[in-house]
């Protein structure tokens, strides 16, 4: 992630109060901060670095000299139980997807995360903004709920595996508040210049903690961490007193994620000394060990992930010999960008 103190993290969250205050919705604000320097701004290469090919097929050239990508050279994977459980019959999903030319998950997280304080929703909450050819385009902002995601690293080493998926409305949307929104449409999510913006309710870590950073050995460590920075066989509190409003570090999720009880969705295994093995229903993946707060962490929401729209996928019902026009209305030129899957 691009660096970033503490100094600039809190003048990013004056303006975004700014904006609000001066009339602008949260999207935009929120929006604002998207494309400030705490994340990287531009999609270059769409889909996630994590089943490249020893020998990749040759692929056409943009003037660019990026890859000519289309929906089909992204993967993800259909047959797992996720966290949030198996596909639905006449679902539709927003996906993004695995491919040999994208880049790894580490630079698609929002670090330090950005608060939330709008409470949790259902379905999509959708957002405008204007490309570079002055066109509408449409972001994607979805809740992640811990009762199927504990903690932010399980849904995201789910996603690095097998691809992101996320499943969205086909009647209305929920608005501010709980409200009943409008109707979904989803044409103007532009795959590779919409995101899918995801929303989690641990992924502020409010409490003071200390972590262990030595270089290379597990997720954000090769990559450093823009809140608090990381070297070898150190360590560094990534928070002070919550008061003193220093950021928290996304990355640091993962070896908070060790402190908490040994559940189905979230299973811990402390038998080494030194690592802590992680299961969800879907993936194992190893987190630092160390020691044992007397106080157990407290959480935030906050948003952690922005990832681009590689397509959508449809699972087909029994019976069905095409894509109901119900849904293909809602996706209109997208319907292009639709997989159709089987049950």
């Amino acid at each position: 992630m691009n660096a970033v103190n503490e100094y600039q993290l809190l003048r990013l969250q004056e303006r975004i109060e700014d904006e609000v205050h001066s009339g602008a919705s949260v999207a935009t604000a929120v929006d604002l901060v998207l494309r400030s320097s705490v994340v990287r701004p531009t999609i270059r290469r769409p889909g996630i670095l994590c089943r490249a090919a020893a020998a990749p097929e040759l692929k056409p050239r943009s003037k660019k000299g990026n890859p000519v990508m289309s929906f089909a050279d992204y993967h993800v994977n259909a047959e797992i139980e996720r966290g949030c459980g198996r596909r639905q019959d006449g679902a539709l999903y927003a996906c993004s997807g695995t491919s040999s030319y994208g880049r790894p998950v580490e630079d698609f997280i929002v670090d330090p995360p950005l608060p939330w304080t709008l409470g949790p929703f259902r379905g999509v909450r959708p957002w405008s903004k204007i490309n570079a050819s002055g066109q509408e385009v449409h972001d994607m902002m979805l809740w992640v709920g811990a009762e199927n995601y504990p903690f932010v690293p399980d849904f995201v080493e789910e996603g690095r595996m097998h691809g992101f998926c996320k499943r969205i409305p086909t009647g209305r949307l929920d608005g501010e508040g709980g409200a009943v929104g409008g109707p979904a449409q989803y044409g103007k999510v532009r795959p590779s210049e919409s995101r899918m913006v995801l929303i989690h309710p641990k992924a502020i870590a409010e409490s003071s903690y200390l972590v262990h950073y030595e270089s290379g050995l597990s997720i954000g460590r090769d990559v450093g961490c823009s809140a608090c920075g990381s070297g070898a066989n150190t360590m560094r509190t990534h928070l002070t007193e919550h008061v003193s409003g220093s950021p928290s570090c996304t990355f640091a999720t993962w070896d908070l994620s060790a402190l908490a009880d040994d559940t189905p969705k979230h299973g811990v295994d402390l038998s080494d000394v030194a690592w802590a093995a992680i299961k969800t229903p879907s993936v194992l993946y190893r987190v630092r060990r160390h020691e044992e707060s007397d106080v157990p962490p407290t959480y935030a929401p906050g948003i952690f992930l922005a990832l681009p729209v590689t397509h959508f996928e449809y699972v087909r019902q029994d019976g069905e010999k095409s894509v109901p026009e119900s849904v293909a209305s809602l996706l209109g030129d997208n319907i292009r960008n639709l997989a159709v899957c089987e049950q």
